[in-house]
C-alpha cells in the first residue's frame, strides 16, 4: 500500500524516491508483535529494510520509549564530552566567561532534541559533570553551584541548568501541539491536557504516555494556577525563568516576595549593597 501511493507521488510531481537498500533511506521500524515475528524475508519488497531505529530530523527514534531516551541521551553526553576534552587541552579564559562559551558553544548543541525527548536524570547528572570539569579547571577556589546558574545581573555566572532548560523546552512543545491556536494541535497531546492539567473527566482516560512524567504535568499545573502568566504561549525562555525561580530564590516568610538564595558571602557580609556590587563587578577595569 505504501508503495504504491509513492509511486502515484513519483508519478504526479516528476520526482524519484531512493529505492537502494544501501542508502538506508527507506526503512521500517516494526513496533508492537511485528518486533518478534516480521523479517526481512517477509518483506515484499527488498529495498525496504528493516531497522532498529528510525532518523527523525535528528532524533532517533526507538520501538520503545526506554531505548529511545537512552539512545538520544548517550549520544547527547558523547557530544559533550568530546567538546569538553579538546577544550580541557588548552582553552583557558576568565571564570566569568566561561559559562557563556558553555551555553553558547557546547549546551546549544543539545536542545534540538529536547524538545521532543525528555532527558533521563543521570543525562542531566552527566552533561552536568562534564560541563563543570572544564568550567572548575584550574580554579583554586571553586564558586558554589547556587552561583552558577544565577543570572549575570544578579552576580551569577549564568550557566544553563542543563535539567531545567531540557524541561522547559519538552513544555513549550507539547503545548504547542496540545493548545496553542498558531499550530495544528494533536488530539493525544490535547486530551493529556485537558485530563492531567484542567482535570477534565467528561471523556475517556487517555492513560498516561511514557514520553511525559507526572511532574511534567505538575510543572504546568502550577504555572497555569498562575494569573500572571499565559502558558498557551510562553516561550521556552520564559518556561525556563519560571522553572529557575524555585532552584535559586525562596518566598520570604514576612514580606511574601521572592528573593535571591544567598550565597555564603552575601550571608557574611549581609550590609552591603549587593546589587551595586553585581553592576560594578562586570564594569571593564
Amino acid at each position: 500500500m505504501v508503495e504504491s501511493a509513492i509511486s502515484l507521488f513519483e508519478k504526479s510531481s516528476g520526482c524519484r524516491l531512493h529505492r537502494d537498500p544501501a542508502s538506508g533511506k527507506r526503512k521500517l521500524l516494526p513496533l508492537g508483535k511485528w518486533r518478534r515475528t516480521l523479517n526481512q524475508e517477509d518483506m515484499p519488497f527488498q529495498f525496504i529494510r528493516l531497522s532498529e531505529h528510525l532518523d527523525m530530523l535528528g532524533v532517533e527514534l526507538f520501538a520503545t520509549p526506554t531505548q529511545t531516551k537512552k539512545s538520544n541521551g548517550d549520544r547527547l553526553q558523547s557530544v559533550i564530552k568530546n567538546i569538553d576534552g579538546s577544550w580541557q587541552a588548552g582553552r583557558c579564559m576568565p571564570l566569568i566567561q566561561r559559562p557563556w562559551s558553555v551555553n553558547s558553544y557546547a549546551l546549544s548543541k543539545l536542545w534540538y532534541k529536547c524538545n521532543c525527548i525528555d532527558l533521563r536524570v543521570q543525562d542531566c547528572k552527566g552533561i552536568h559533570s562534564k560541563v563543570l570539569s572544564w568550567i572548575y579547571s584550574d580554579q583554586l577556589e571553586k564558586p558554589e553551584s547556587i552561583i552558577l546558574f544565577r543570572p549575570i545581573q544578579s552576580g551569577g555566572l549564568g550557566l544553563h541548568h542543563v535539567a531545567l532548560k531540557a524541561k522547559s523546552m519538552l513544555i513549550r512543545s507539547f503545548l504547542d501541539t496540545a493548545i496553542n491556536p498558531d499550530y495544528i494541535n494533536s488530539l493525544y497531546h490535547n486530551a493529556l491536557f485537558r485530563f492531567y492539567v484542567l482535570k477534565e473527566t467528561d471523556f475517556a482516560d487517555p492513560g498516561s504516555s511514557p514520553y511525559y512524567s507526572e511532574d511534567f504535568f505538575k510543572t504546568i499545573v502550577a504555572a497555569n494556577e498562575n494569573p500572571q502568566l499565559n502558558i498557551t504561549n510562553m516561550s521556552s525562555k520564559q518556561w525556563y525563568e519560571f522553572l529557575l525561580e524555585k532552584e535559586i530564590k525562596y518566598i520570604d516568610d514576612e514580606s511574601q516576595e521572592l528573593n535571591l538564595i544567598k550565597c555564603r558571602t552575601e550571608e557574611i557580609n549581609a550590609g552591603i549593597e549587593w546589587e551595586r556590587v553585581w553592576r560594578l563587578a562586570r564594569l571593564k577595569g
